[in-house]
């Protein structure tokens, strides 16, 4: 992408929508609590068996995060502070749990089985204090748990490739992973009438659980792959989601459709169920393209954003902070993170650390 092309598309997705004269900063990182590659191990088998691992960045570097991960991020986190004294703080949002792959394999693939993500962590001597670390973000002001979803496959979608004995998905499978690069992980799509309960029940299922764990509901939603449709919208109210978090288009799947469309929105606009649209504006991925100047490209988004009178809305994804597999992974990414945040801090002293939730009540209070 050209860099004036980039320049008129990151203002044209600011033009419309609500505004304020503050400086709002939100990161929103997707994928907690997801299992991806199970382990060093898993990635050494695969690619023995022929595999192209090294091709995907979440193959290479995205796993279920340890102790480690959590304490450096949310030391690093505490160390920058806003205009009001509260430090930097991510939005995460949540999977509520992985595949019982042991359950799935003995039904023959014909039924889903999940496990709660705590139930996945225990299994790892390195991630046993991933609980209590995310009580201490939250403590800290630097954590804020959101919902992604109870699982990130499409569980249909996923069984059906499983059940017709596909080797890329079996392979996968034996190492405890859905599958490997992006294979059906749109998991509150609906393409078939077969998929409405599925997606209604895991998502009601999920809420459940995320309100059972954290003590509180998940005012904000964000669906995996940016991908939904309007009976998923009518869901989400019936479970009393009432802000929507997304990219910078909606993947709006059909029933009916095999294909998906593209929808795109702006913020503080309204859904046909009442609730807000969140739109993200700011890129900060340094993990997708080690050699672009991160810092310099996602201080330009921010600055089109508080231009037009926006808030800031980063997407930055777990795999950025993930150390399990490639510890130097953790180590750049955060160095840059802290780079960005100090140079931001320092253009913009008078900004405010808020998450997706609450930027959601900013725009309904003053929206009225």
């Amino acid at each position: 992408m050209s860099s004036l092309f980039r320049l008129i598309k990151n203002n044209l997705i600011n033009v419309p929508g609500w505004r304020t004269h503050k400086k709002v900063v939100v990161f929103e990182s997707d994928d907690w609590g997801m299992q991806r590659m199970a382990s060093k191990a898993s990635f050494n088998r695969l690619e023995k068996k022929g595999y192209n691992v090294h091709h995907s960045v979440f193959d290479r570097f995205d796993s279920l995060e340890s102790n480690e991960d959590l304490r450096m991020l949310l030391e690093l986190l505490s160390v920058y502070k806003d205009s009001r004294g509260k430090p930097a703080k991510f939005t995460m949002n949540m999977i509520m749990g992985n595949p019982d792959f042991d359950r799935i394999k003995d039904a023959g693939y014909k039924k889903y089985y999940f496990e709660p993500f705590y139930q996945t962590l225990e299994r790892f001597s390195n991630k046993n204090q991933v609980v209590a670390l995310y009580g201490e973000g939250v403590a800290a002001g630097c954590f804020r748990m959101q919902f992604h979803g109870r699982e990130h496959v499409h569980i249909n979608r996923w069984l059906a490739r499983l059940r017709a004995a596909d080797p890329i998905y079996l392979d996968a499978f034996d190492e405890g992973m859905y599958a490997l690069e992006s294979g059906y992980l749109d998991a509150m799509a609906m393409y078939e009438k077969a998929d409405i309960p599925m997606v209604r029940d895991s998502i009601a299922e999920g809420m459940s659980l995320f309100e059972q764990i954290w003590g509180f509901k998940s005012d904000s939603i964000i669906a995996p792959c940016y991908t939904w449709g309007a009976a998923v919208e009518k869901v989400w109210a019936a479970n009393e989601v009432k802000f929507i978090q997304g990219g910078r288009a909606q993947k709006r799947s059909i029933i009916g459709q095999k294909q998906t469309q593209i929808k795109r929105h702006y913020i503080g606009e309204k859904s046909l169920n009442g609730m807000s649209y969140m739109i993200r504006n700011v890129s900060f991925e340094p993990v997708t393209a080690p050699h672009r100047d991160w810092v310099h490209t996602a201080l330009a988004e921010v600055s089109t954003a508080f231009r037009w009178g926006k808030p800031a809305v980063i997407s930055t994804h777990r795999l950025n902070y993930i150390g399990s597999l490639e510890p130097e992974n953790r180590k750049k990414n955060l160095q840059v993170l802290g780079e960005f945040l100090d140079k931001l801090i320092s253009l913009y002293p008078d900004i405010e650390f808020l998450s997706s939730d609450e930027l959601g009540w900013m725009i309904s209070s003053e929206r009225g």
